[in-house]
């Protein structure tokens, strides 16, 4: 008899937020799963599985919400470059992708890995008008 294990409201969360922006800067889509790892409760392996059968996975720790949007966001973003070799979400203006970062005083953002500064919220990007939605 399996035990069905709740996933935890804040990584689901965060998870939503990242697939937000990485759907807007892709064509393809993922499906996420979720398993606790063996380091224990604070610790959960993240699955993105893509539509040819491809899985990739990374594990995070729960945390403070936005160190958590981070890894989640970082571990997402990396899946999908891996699957794609797009850069996403795009950096306004350059050929490389943004970072996610947790900024005091703003929470979880994407920020451009050479000029720095939040750019936008994580969550909140827009790949069609490069602005914050």
């Amino acid at each position: 008899m399996s035990e069905s294990i709740a996933i935890p409201t804040e990584l689901s969360d965060a998870t939503s937020l990242a697939l937000a922006d990485l759907s807007r800067g892709s064509a393809v889509k993922a499906r996420v799963t979720f398993d606790p790892a063996p380091e224990g409760p604070i610790a959960w392996r993240v699955t993105a599985t893509f539509p040819d059968g491809t899985g990739i996975g990374f594990e995070v720790k729960l945390e403070d919400f936005c160190h958590l949007a981070v890894a989640v966001a970082d571990g997402l973003q990396t899946a999908f470059i891996e699957q794609t070799g797009i850069a996403v979400p795009a950096c306004p203006g350059h050929n490389h992708p943004m970072r996610a970062r947790c900024l005091p005083g703003e929470g979880p953002a994407w920020t451009c890995p050479t000029a720095g500064g939040s750019l936008y919220a994580i969550g909140a990007y827009s790949a069609d008008r490069n602005q914050p939605s």
